[in-house]
């Protein structure tokens, strides 16, 4: 009896010792609580995990990593805070800076998008805020409550990538969320424990409103976003819309192009009759793509709350691994 209880107290001992929680209270320029503001752990550029604050402003993150972390704070309109998490895992008191934009004698300050909580779902009014001018909804989607773009994946916290639907259709190409326009977006719905409405395999679900189609007439976006992360990329996108009255004929054509890296390191502990030993590897990769995807069709509303339509999208994707290598180092613990 006393060998297992000794054993016990090993086992609690130890799982104490490799939990880690996270916690903080993030603040306004006025001292005031944000509730709903993204607070996302890295180690090195590796995303770990995630979660928002409460209405008093409060977070609180479990995980088993006790190597370094990082935590990103980022809220809509306000600069993003990054700092090291200390060892005890209290980051105190974070208060996050109003972002604006200097024009001569004029500053532009952001506007604050409403985020709510209905039923299970927590909602994002896009409409009227500065997320209407934030691009695409890839760009939205990456800057709501809950939601982090994971090396160009985009996951909700505790729950991995989400099933997306876009006014009740769902969304099986995830180059369509490239070309959706912030500016029609209505609000963004997340909801973390979907229930029997969807699959049993379903963890998560993000529901996209857009806004009624306003205007007669022809309309056209051409847009380009070119960046340079280790490599360089490209995405160019034209959209050409034709209304008249509940009539909607449209073509959409894309094209990306362009390297992304991959880094992963891990960390393992082995013990031997020789000694104890740590081991580091260190993953680096090079995936190239190539993509490209057309689409028409049109849609025709009755009403706001009922429409058909229909499309043809034909897409070529061209994606392959040009390098990796892994670096392993072993030292006594």
């Amino acid at each position: 009896m006393k060998k297992i209880i000794t054993l016990l107290l090993a086992i609690t001992a130890m799982a104490t010792a490799f939990a880690r929680e996270i916690t903080g209270k993030v603040l306004d320029e006025n001292e005031s609580p944000l509730d709903f503001v993204n607070v996302v752990l890295y180690r090195d550029s590796t995303y770990v995990t995630g979660a928002v604050t409460d209405t008093i402003g409060a977070f609180s993150i479990s995980t088993e990593i006790n190597g370094n972390l990082t935590a990103k704070v980022s809220f809509v309109g306000y600069e993003t805070y990054i700092a090291t998490v200390p060892r005890s895992g209290n980051m105190g008191v974070i208060r996050l800076t109003p972002s604006a934009v200097q024009l001569g004698e004029i500053v532009v300050k952001a506007t604050r998008p409403a985020t709510t909580m209905k039923g299970n779902a927590l909602v994002t009014n896009i409409e009227g805020s500065s997320l209407a001018i934030a691009g695409t909804a890839n760009d939205v989607l990456a800057r709501v409550p809950m939601v982090v773009d994971n090396s160009g994946t985009l996951e909700v916290f505790g729950k991995g990538a989400p099933e997306i639907y876009i006014n009740g259709r769902k969304v099986n190409d995830l180059q369509e969320l490239a070309q959706l326009n912030s500016q029609d977006m209505k609000n963004v719905s997340v909801i973390t424990n979907p229930g029997a409405a969807y699959a049993a395999n379903v963890k998560s679900v993000i529901l996209i409103r857009t806004k009624p189609p306003k205007g007669d007439g022809l309309s056209g976006t051409i847009r380009t976003d070119n960046g340079f992360q280790h490599y360089f990329r490209t995405g160019n996108s034209i959209d050409l819309k034709y209304r008249t009255r509940g009539l909607e004929l449209f073509a959409n054509y894309g094209w990306w192009y362009g390297d992304n890296r991959d880094e992963r390191s891990n960390e393992m502990t082995t013990t031997t009759t020789k000694g104890t030993y740590n081991q580091s590897i260190s993953t680096v990769g090079r995936q190239s793509y190539n993509d490209m995807t057309g689409k028409i069709g049109f849609s025709y509303m009755f009403n706001d709350r009922h429409s058909i339509g229909a499309y043809y999208q034909n897409s070529r994707n061209r994606h392959h691994l040009t390098s990796k290598r892994d670096l392993a180092k072993r030292y006594p613990a």
